[in-house]
């Protein structure tokens, strides 16, 4: 009896090793034999639940040391085995899991029997979806002004100018960290307010980080996208080239992508980084300052399910860049004008997020690109707010210096700068992510649609198409008292 009853549970633990590796996992494993893996494990911390400290440094790093603490705790096991085996790991306390490189069968499923994983996912490559660029289209003449000389009209459509005129604030005191293909740090839109310069020196440590591989250590962009989205949250050359939302502002970088493709670890290792900076080189569990975590993310990026991403590989980061004060904002996907395309994550984390849509400020219509809710995810609302996305001039690597791209890519900065002005002109703001997402909802211009996206009905706000609407700068400045 006793010897049968070993059995039984000796098979249903082998039953349950089996149900935490995904199938693609599998899938992949019959034509490669050995391949990269998310570790994921029981996560007992629950951020939501402890008394933080008030004070922003204060509370980000006793998350970063609470977070981190478990997370050796739990994997300690399977760092000794990974050790023992001499497989390369990387540990991610931001969510407590691991990637495991150069993983067989046999490792995975000696891993998926351990009690303290949950799950085993493939680390997916994942191809960005490329802003549109509009080769025939020329930009209308700037109305040129004394004040306004070289301003773009995409900035005046979200109020900024007006922020800067009545406020006295371009972002001043805040800083937005680009989750993205990398930064031309020496272009002269965005040199200047790049953390890393200083009047007494340049200094790359805890201001930028290369995820893909190491090589970079400093600032660099192989696509331009990065460049692109940084210059509408900061741009301005001191010239005739104002294309940012808050040039006062300060940013930092971590390269996520190299050609466009990036992974889950790799995104998630920029993630870890912005919650705790390190120098170049560095350990992030060793060496992480928590105090030096930028107040707003973009992320122009999403990871499409075709690739092998499932959904949930984001949310408990994004969750916890919240409790921690950090705002994270999401391009909404450019998978077009039908109800529901607001499919991939991190875009579609409804509520969990601000997820931007694609305005076009030249004709006050949605993008034919920019992604409808509701969410795959979860139902919910899709985008939260509309931003301009269609035909947004801004800066590039090359000798051009300059084009104009368009997509939610490009709509997305935009808020991510608003937030900025937000939190320069009203520092008691600084780190109330919910609330400052009220803030912009409710102050936004409304907009409706014929288009309706059950349950949401296209001629209410909010709806599928626009969020809540157009985000207004100067609105939601005037609403704080």
């Amino acid at each position: 009896m006793k010897l049968i009853v070993t059995c039984l549970i000796l098979f249903s633990s082998i039953a349950h090793a089996a149900d935490r590796i995904d199938s693609f996992v599998l899938q992949k494993l019959q034509s490669q034999e050995r391949i990269s893996i998310i570790v994921s494990f029981q996560r007992n911390i629950q951020l939501a639940k402890m008394n933080l400290p008030v004070d922003r440094d204060q509370r980000l790093v006793k998350i970063r040391k609470t977070l981190v603490t478990e997370a050796l705790r739990v994997q300690k096991n399977t760092i000794a085995k990974l050790q023992n085996l001499n497989i390369n790991f990387k540990i991610f306390y931001i969510d407590n899991s691991m990637v495991v490189h150069g993983a067989d069968l046999k490792l995975v499923q000696d891993l998926a029997s351990q009690n303290e994983v949950v799950a085993i996912t493939f680390d997916a490559p994942i191809r960005m979806s490329l802003p549109l660029m509009d080769l025939t289209f020329k930009l209308p003449p700037i109305e040129i002004s004394e004040e306004n000389e070289g301003l773009e009209n995409n900035i005046k459509a979200v109020k900024a100018d007006q922020v800067w005129a009545k406020y006295r604030t371009k972002g001043e005191g805040i800083v937005i960290a680009g989750n993205d293909t990398g930064f031309l740090w020496t272009h002269p839109a965005i040199r200047n307010q790049y953390r890393g310069v200083t009047s007494f020196m340049i200094h790359h440590d805890y201001n930028w980080h290369d995820s893909m591989n190491k090589k970079y250590s400093e600032p660099y962009d192989d696509r331009g996208h990065g460049t692109h989205t940084m210059g509408t949250m900061v741009g301005d050359d001191g010239g005739s080239n104002k294309i940012g939302v808050a040039p006062g502002a300060k940013w930092i970088g971590c390269r996520n992508m190299e050609g466009g493709i990036g992974t889950v670890s790799s995104y998630m290792e920029c993630f870890q980084f912005f919650l705790a900076p390190y120098p170049i080189g560095g350990d992030s569990l060793k060496d992480g300052r928590a105090e030096f975590a930028p107040h707003i993310i973009n992320n122009s990026w999403g990871c499409p399910t075709d690739e092998g991403c499932k959904g949930n590989e984001f949310v408990d980061v994004v969750r916890t860049l919240k409790i921690a004060g950090i705002f994270v904002v999401v391009s909404g996907g450019n998978n077009g004008s039908l109800c529901g395309s607001s499919e991939h994550p991190p875009g579609y984390y409804s509520g969990e997020i601000t997820s931007v849509a694609a305005y076009d400020h030249r004709t006050g219509e949605i993008a034919d690109f920019s992604s409808r809710g509701p969410s795959k995810w979860n139902n919910g609302l899709g985008p939260n707010i509309s931003a301009p996305g269609e035909i947004i001039r801004s800066s590039v690597p090359g000798s051009r210096g300059y084009d104009s791209l368009s997509g939610t890519s490009m709509a997305a900065p935009h808020v991510a700068g608003v937030v900025a002005l937000l939190w320069s002109a009203k520092p008691e703001l600084i780190g109330k992510v919910d609330l400052t997402t009220d803030i912009l909802q409710k102050t936004a211009t409304p907009k409706t649609t014929s288009q309706n996206c059950p349950p949401y009905a296209g001629n209410k706000v909010p709806n599928a198409v626009f969020g809540h609407g157009l985000i207004d700068a100067l609105a939601a400045i005037d609403s704080v008292q």
